[in-house]
């Protein structure tokens, strides 16, 4: 009997909480008990940490200030990090990952988290390796899935762990789960707008905005901005922007995934319209940003 706790937080998604316990409780209905999936508060997981095989940190909402921590998270980490020793499995999905990297375990190791939690992750763990494009990575360890609904690809991934493969293409049929490893780039998005902060940043982000179609480079917005590149480049950095390349690039692979989106412009229609004369350089780069190729990303939006 593999033990499974799927811990209440506050603010914790109760889709993720119920989805997890219902998937594998399905599991045990079709193929014989091999779970015991139990939902467990946080203040009795606390005071009572042992005796689980897995300890699951659904996904759960930020505090209104955006704050990853609520109260009783030092506590929860350090009851965690005990559980671990003792031999249970962290198992986070989406938020959770700060409450695991909190443990301490997870330092110098891959850690998937939602895309969107990704550089904050980094920023409060910088000892961990945040891998935004993954939905599920198994360290032996521990367990990371990342976005919010990532919570189907992990109870699928035990059912085919602690059962079978056949049982867990079954659940997946039943519970309408892609049994595809899915990636999360294809999802990510640019902030479309200047920031507003640093005004030499703000004024060579419009730049790009104004001008993602022509062929220019980040050499042209610094002289659009009378600064050297070098200037640029530093104050792209110390406004938390990435280097000024990165974001026309970002700009230019946005307008791409709407033009697929919302039009059948050819491809050799839409990579000039981005700033690409050469089709199959602009394949390889939407490839390389979102992990499937435009045609790909095209018929998975149709298919939405």
């Amino acid at each position: 009997m593999i033990n499974v706790a799927i811990l209440s937080l506050p603010g914790a998604y109760l889709s993720g909480v119920w989805g997890i316990s219902d998937i594998l409780n399905y599991a045990n209905d079709a193929y014989g008990r091999r779970f015991e999936a139990e939902i467990v508060g946080m203040d009795r997981f606390i005071d009572s940490f042992g005796g689980y095989d897995y300890v699951i940190l659904p996904p759960f909402r930020t505090g209104p200030t955006g704050s990853f921590a609520f109260p009783g998270f030092a506590a929860l980490a350090r009851a965690l990090g005990s559980a671990a020793n003792a031999g249970s499995i962290p198992v986070s999905v989406c938020a959770g990952a700060f409450i695991l990297c909190a443990t301490g375990i997870a330092d110098g190791f891959p850690v998937a988290t939602h895309w969107q939690l990704a550089e904050a992750l980094a920023r409060e763990y910088p000892a961990v390796r945040v891998r935004k494009e993954l939905t599920l990575r198994d360290e032996g360890r521990f367990i990371t899935a990342g976005g919010i609904t990532s919570f189907q690809d992990l109870s699928v991934y035990l059912v085919k762990k602690h059962v079978s493969a056949e049982a867990a293409l079954a659940v997946s049929r039943t519970f309408l789960i892609n049994p595809e490893n899915r990636n999360q780039l294809q999802y990510t998005a640019l902030r479309l707008e200047a920031t507003g902060g640093d005004p030499c940043v703000e004024r060579a982000q419009r730049f790009f905005l104004e001008r993602y179609r022509d062929p220019v480079g980040p050499a042209d917005a610094a002289r659009h901005c009378s600064v050297s590149e070098r200037t640029l480049s530093r104050r792209f950095a110390a406004a938390g922007e990435g280097s000024p390349g990165d974001y026309l690039r970002g700009v230019r692979m946005e307008q791409a995934r709407a033009l697929l989106a919302d039009t059948r412009l050819t491809l050799s229609a839409i990579a000039p319209e981005c700033g690409y004369l050469d089709v199959p350089s602009f394949c390889r780069l939407f490839r390389a940003r979102f992990g499937v190729s435009p045609g790909e990303y095209r018929r998975k939006t149709a298919d939405r």
